[in-house]
């Protein structure tokens, strides 16, 4: 959520952090790898219910659609208004 999948000699981190042009070629070499992965394992993820948000528009990460972070958060809320009454007794099957 967030991450820009892109490094160069001026923009390396969001903190201080020097990095050498080798270190950024291998860094922007793993972001297009992890882009391919999440591409591959999409349906995968979709089967379990996995969510992974693009919330940098001008992110690299271009095999998820950007969404604006404040929406990605409340599609992710979970209603609390369901009673756990019961939730930890035994089952009626006694197993």
């Amino acid at each position: 959520m967030g991450a820009d999948f892109k490094m160069d000699a001026e923009s390396k981190y969001c903190f201080p952090q020097d990095r050498t042009q080798g270190s950024i070629n291998h860094n922007t070499k793993l972001y297009r790898c992890v882009t391919k992965w999440f591409e591959v394992m999409k349906p995968q993820f979709d089967e379990v219910g996995l969510k992974f948000f693009n919330c940098d528009p001008e992110s690299n990460l271009n095999t998820i659609p950007y969404i604006d972070y404040g929406e990605a958060v409340d599609s992710c809320k979970l209603s609390l208004e369901h009673s756990t009454a019961g939730m930890y007794e035994g089952r009626k099957d006694g197993k």
